[in-house]
């Protein structure tokens, strides 16, 4: 159990567990408070690129990324209230890695990306990739991830390729990136590899 510095201050418990369906509401104002009120280097305040990045980030649609078997989905639970959110694709992706404004630097987005790569070595992926904000890139760096090219995403922001090797024998010279800037991923062949692109950026 984590112990961030809380709201206000004020010291709470934040626990790291599977995310419910009935978690799909709050969860999602996580992610959508976070992006508008956290992100301003890449959305600029720009309210055509905010209602594009937005336009996924409904209830009704993290229910379904919860509800789909495919997919590994957390939350960081403070005395009842969902205050981050974390999925995992089977193919290696991380899909969403959010925390409520108040709880940024306070430890809870790392708890939840570790939970979320050891469910990715349980799977017996050599890495986890990302397409992460400018805004969260350093978090991600500072997390042992390496970075790739910077290319257009959906919503209208620039993104930025990002992976992690989970074993150590592939993170050495002779494994490093191809000309492209990312890990082949012909490892993760048969693992939902295509559905894995919704949840881009």
């Amino acid at each position: 159990m984590l112990r961030p510095a809380g709201l206000h201050g004020i010291d709470m418990a934040a626990q790291i567990r599977i995310a419910r369906l009935s978690d799909a509401g709050p969860a999602c104002e996580v992610v959508r408070r976070s992006i508008v009120e956290c992100c301003h280097q890449d959305h600029h305040n720009d309210d055509r690129i905010l209602s594009k990045w937005l336009g996924n980030k409904t209830p009704e649609i993290l229910a379904g990324w919860f509800a789909s078997a495919g997919n590994y989905a957390l939350v960081a639970d403070v005395e009842a209230d969902i205050l981050g959110v974390g999925l995992l694709t089977q193919a290696g992706r991380i899909g969403l890695c959010y925390v409520t404004p108040e709880l940024r630097f306070a430890g809870t987005g790392k708890a939840l990306l570790g939970t979320m790569e050891a469910k990715a070595r349980e799977w017996g992926l050599p890495f986890v990739s990302l397409d992460s904000t400018v805004t969260a890139k350093d978090f991600y760096l500072r997390q042992g991830y390496l970075a790739g090219e910077m290319r257009p995403a959906k919503s209208g922001i620039r993104a930025i390729s990002l992976w992690k090797y989970l074993d150590d024998s592939l993170s050495g010279p002779a494994s490093e990136p191809r000309a492209e800037g990312r890990p082949c991923l012909c490892a993760l062949a048969g693992r939902d590899g295509e559905r894995n692109l919704q949840y881009k950026i």
